[in-house]
């Protein structure tokens, strides 16, 4: 990558201004939303208070050298104007004669898409298990109420579970 740089692709180095450097803000900011997931497995951690804060720095403090380094190469590449909004890397790896990283670029996006619906997946159901243990009271009364209407047998939490939300 960095054999097709250019140091004359720096210039213009703000060609979006003020408003560009917002627009770019905003959409980092939501890519920071993801390691919530890490403090959502705290409990599977053996040493919470020291595991998790080492955790959450260490893969921010990863992940923004990384996304530096990247959005600096992309810039030495191919000149900001030219950076095509929709698919920035395979557009420009194309650009310098590197057609076969296009394909690795890809297959990346497409890894970290499936790992974040995974990983939003497994936090879901972390969420979802902590309110439910917090919250144990409300489902007190509604499977006592259920306990005797239910139609499937005794062994069937499930059914008695289903058959309260369905009531």
């Amino acid at each position: 990558m960095l054999a097709h740089a250019k140091a004359e692709n720096y210039k213009p180095f703000l060609c979006y201004g003020v408003r560009g450097i917002l627009g770019a803000v905003s959409v980092l900011f939501f890519a920071y939303l993801g390691f919530d997931a890490v403090l959502t497995m705290a409990e599977e951690t053996k040493n919470p208070g020291q595991d998790i804060p080492i955790g959450l720095r260490g893969s921010m403090t990863i992940c923004t050298v990384l996304y530096v380094h990247m959005a600096l190469t992309l810039c030495l590449m191919v000149s900001t104007p030219e950076i095509d909004q929709n698919a920035p890397y395979s557009v420009a790896f194309q650009t310098v004669g590197m057609s076969w990283a296009k394909y690795v670029v890809t297959l990346g996006a497409l890894k970290g898409i499936t790992t974040v619906l995974l990983v939003g997946a497994v936090g879901q159901a972390q969420y979802l298990t902590h309110i439910v243990r917090t919250h144990s009271t409300l489902v007190q009364p509604c499977k006592q109420m259920n306990k005797n209407s239910c139609q499937c047998s005794s062994n069937h939490d499930t059914c008695k579970g289903n058959h309260c939300l369905l009531h």
